[in-house]
């Protein structure tokens, strides 16, 4: 019997013990309570940090495939919406992910910005923390603001057990 067992995974090998793959639909990191000061110009850049994403390195250790997808920007105090908003850029390390230019369209007071082009968000994700720069152009107010900051990605990962 020990000898048709030890056979059997012989049979195995090259093979995967078992696999998973999921499609995940979409999952988001948010930075809270980004300040933006009150301004007298047309545009504003503010850059901020993600600073903690240990929580994701574990997604990150399955075989992975990630793209960024849209970023949501809402407003937490000193304005109700961001109707104003006329275009808004959001950069990781100096690599613009997101935009929208003229067409930003708004959601429940929040502005939603997509993917510029299919970015990979695994190298992005896998370092300890993420430089962010957001910039906004529109009819700003002159009155400081704040706003919830999201970046979303989907894609597909995979679990293997080798035997």
């Amino acid at each position: 019997m020990r000898f048709v067992g030890i056979a059997s995974l012989s049979l195995l090998a090259g093979c995967p013990l078992v696999e998973v793959s999921a499609e995940l639909e979409e999952v988001c990191i948010t930075h809270n309570d980004v300040h933006i000061d009150g301004v007298t110009e047309t545009s504003v850049s503010q850059h901020f940090t993600f600073a903690d994403l240990s929580d994701v390195h574990d997604l990150l250790q399955l075989d992975a495939d990630l793209q960024f997808t849209r970023a949501e920007v809402r407003p937490t105090s000193g304005v109700t919406d961001l109707a104003f908003v006329q275009s808004a850029h959001v950069a990781f390390d100096d690599t613009p992910v997101f935009a929208c230019d003229g067409d930003c369209p708004t959601l429940d007071h929040a502005a939603a910005l997509v993917a510029a082009s299919p970015v990979n968000a695994v190298d992005f994700l896998a370092q300890d923390k993420l430089e962010v720069a957001l910039d906004v152009t529109g009819q700003l107010p002159s009155t400081a603001w704040t706003v919830d900051v999201d970046a979303c990605v989907k894609g597909h990962i995979t679990y293997s057990l080798e035997p």
